[in-house]
């Protein structure tokens, strides 16, 4: 159940995903579009040079600003389950502690009874 919302969690952060950009087969592979169609739609370098140099740098910082959102989401979620794999480690030590003591307490009452008694017939 917690790797089905993680995926979901995951897909939702992706950056297609949120940019709002939806993913069209192409026709000559049938799959997904590729890496160079996607940096064909991005303006050239030389275009951002062209551009006003303020506009140019507060595109650069939505980007960056965005990307700093995404890794700081993705590193709360892997700190939650990170937290959440050390305190079931934790309860599953205090399980086996529990057990191992029950075990002991049942070997400490059968083991005196196993052994028998001794008899002293002979003295009198």
């Amino acid at each position: 159940m917690a790797v089905k919302t993680l995926l979901t969690l995951l897909l939702a952060l992706h950056p297609l995903a949120s940019s709002g950009q939806s993913v069209s087969p192409t026709p000559a592979t049938g799959g997904v579009a590729s890496d160079s169609e996607a940096a064909r739609n991005q303006p050239e370098p030389q275009q951002l040079l062209r551009e006003e140099p303020e506009s140019a740098l507060q595109r650069q910082n939505k980007l960056l600003v965005s990307q700093n959102q995404l890794l700081q989401q993705e590193l709360d979620i892997l700190t939650a389950n990170y937290d959440t794999l050390a305190e079931n480690r934790s309860n599953q030590f205090f399980l086996y502690g529990g057990l191992l003591l029950f075990l002991g307490a049942c070997l400490s009452a059968l083991l005196p009874r196993l052994r028998g008694r001794k008899r002293f017939e002979e003295w009198g």
